[in-house]
């Protein structure tokens, strides 16, 4: 996974070549990235996902299948946000070069689209229930 920040690059690494006893308990990983250097990098992280609104499925009473939920649209929606932005670059400069209704409409609809991909949630019936989060009504 990409970053864009070195201190997030920094501690993906660190998190990957973590001991495996530190993999076993939030306590034990908290100490090793302390250990590395990381500690402050970590509390930065968790202050600023402690303001998302999916922080609910990492902390420890949540359900694992919900967790693992949340991490794999995440990273859905990470990987498809950084295509966006990619295909936002190339129609601006498209748009740039050839200023037509077709490269507008182009620029217009990814703009859209990263519009729409800011405010995607899980929307799965029952997802949360487990953890103990009420199922919003549909």
């Amino acid at each position: 996974m990409d970053f864009a920040g070195r201190g997030l690059a920094a501690l993906r690494d660190e998190l990957v070549a973590a001991p495996p006893g530190a993999l076993y308990s939030p306590e034990a990983l908290a100490e090793a990235l302390r250990a590395a250097g990381k500690g402050e990098e970590r509390e930065r992280i968790l202050a600023l996902a402690a303001r998302m609104p999916n922080w609910w499925c990492v902390r420890a009473e949540a359900a694992i299948s919900d967790a693992d939920h949340v991490l794999r649209q995440s990273l859905a929606l990470h990987r498809r946000a950084g295509s966006l932005n990619r295909e936002l670059k190339l129609a601006e400069r498209s748009l740039a070069v050839e200023p037509s209704e077709q490269n507008f409409a182009r620029l217009l609809d990814i703009k859209a689209n990263l519009a729409d991909l800011a405010h995607a949630e899980a929307a799965i019936e029952g997802f949360g229930d487990r953890s103990g989060r009420a199922s919003p009504a549909i």
